[in-house]
C-alpha cells in the first residue's frame, strides 16, 4: 500500500511539474523574430532598472540607442589577460560587420594587464545612432561621476 501511495504521489508531482513548466513558459511557440523582439524589450527594461551595476557584453558591433543605451559608460575588459581594440564611429561597412574607417570617431587599445602602459578602462559618452565595435567581451558600467582613481585632483 505504501509503494502504491508513493507511486501515485510521484506521478502526481511529475504531472504538476509538467503543467507548471508549460504554463510558465510564455515564449513557447513564438518565432525567432518574435523572441528577438521580446529580448530587446527585456534588455531595455534591464538597462533602465536600478538593480544592476555592470553588464558583460560579447565581442561584436552594436548600435547605440538600440543595442546599448546612449550615455556615459566606463568600459573595461571582462576577463584578465585581454588586450583588444574598441572602435567607435558613425557608419558601418557594407557588410555591417565593421565600422567604416572613414566614420571612426575614435579607437582605443584596452588591456587588463596593469603592468603595461595601455589604457585599462575607457570613459566614453556613447551617442544615439553611432556604433561601437568590441574586440573582446567587455564590462560596461554606468559612469558614476567619480574621477578616475589614477588621476589626483587638488
Amino acid at each position: 500500500m505504501k509503494k502504491l501511495f508513493a507511486m501515485i504521489m510521484v506521478i502526481a508531482m511529475a504531472m504538476t511539474a509538467v503543467a507548471v513548466a508549460e504554463e510558465d513558459n510564455e515564449f513557447m511557440g513564438l518565432s525567432y523574430v518574435e523572441l528577438m523582439g521580446k529580448l530587446g524589450k527585456v534588455q531595455r527594461a534591464l538597462w533602465a532598472s536600478d538593480g544592476w551595476t555592470s553588464v558583460d557584453i560579447q565581442a561584436g558591433v552594436y548600435k547605440i540607442g538600440e543595442d546599448i543605451p546612449a550615455g556615459r559608460w566606463v568600459i573595461s575588459p571582462a576577463k584578465y589577460d585581454d588586450f583588444y581594440t574598441i572602435n567607435y564611429g558613425t557608419k558601418l561597412t557594407r557588410t555591417g560587420m565593421d565600422i567604416d574607417t572613414d566614420s571612426i570617431i575614435g579607437w582605443w587599445n584596452i588591456s587588463s594587464d596593469y603592468s603595461d602602459s595601455l589604457l585599462h578602462s575607457l570613459d566614453i559618452t556613447l551617442e544615439d545612432g553611432c556604433y561601437i565595435q568590441l574586440g573582446h567581451m567587455s564590462t560596461f558600467k554606468p559612469y558614476s561621476g567619480k574621477p578616475n582613481p589614477q588621476f589626483h585632483f587638488d
